[in-house]
């Protein structure tokens, strides 16, 4: 038996413990269950660090360590730190090159706030606080359970409107007879 894994792991979580202290080691193993210690790429708007190592292997050398580590959601993630964690893009956001090439139109990024109490309810909706129940949504009339196409006399229809209808009526295409399936001939 090798203790050389047991060693290695040792000597990185000494490490870890050296540069983010005791207590955001302790903190880190026992809300991510791992001690990881890396160079820190960037900050992102929220708070969010992020950070790198080389040293580990592709898939697990970048990492994200939450602003709120007891309440922490994917959906905190930017896009743009997205691509650069899951290795779509090589640089990272805070790059120059990367700067340059940020769109202007781009919105600041919004986390998913379902189950909060920011939460997107529409109007009408059981849980929406604005909207008052006892007025209607909005000004059309509702299905009322009567009849909606007003009834005509057939002595009040316009001489366009009954020929349109006549020709509605008359002008179909006629039935065509069903046509008997040929048998395939046997070859022999």
């Amino acid at each position: 038996m090798s203790l050389l894994p047991q060693m290695v792991r040792l000597r990185q979580t000494i490490q870890a413990i050296r540069e983010k202290g005791f207590k955001d080691a302790f903190r880190s193993f026992w809300y991510y269950s791992n001690i990881r210690y890396g160079t820190l790429v960037g900050v992102d708007a929220q708070g969010n660090k992020y950070y790198e190592n080389e040293g580990y292997y592709v898939g697990r050398n970048r990492w994200i360590e939450y602003a709120d580590y007891k309440n922490y959601d994917a959906s905190q993630v930017d896009a743009s730190w997205f691509c650069w964690l899951h290795h779509t893009v090589e640089h990272p956001p805070t790059h120059p090159d990367v700067q340059k090439l940020k769109p202007f139109w781009l919105q600041p990024h919004k986390p998913n706030m379902t189950g909060t109490d920011k939460a997107y309810f529409p109007p009408g909706h059981f849980f929406n606080r604005e909207h008052n129940m006892s007025e209607p949504l909005d000004k059309h009339n509702y299905w009322s359970g009567a009849s909606e196409t007003p009834v005509i006399d057939a002595g009040q229809e316009s001489k366009e409107e009954s020929s349109a209808h006549e020709m509605w009526e008359y002008e179909h295409e006629p039935e065509l007879e069903p046509v008997p399936a040929k048998r395939k001939q046997r070859s022999r």
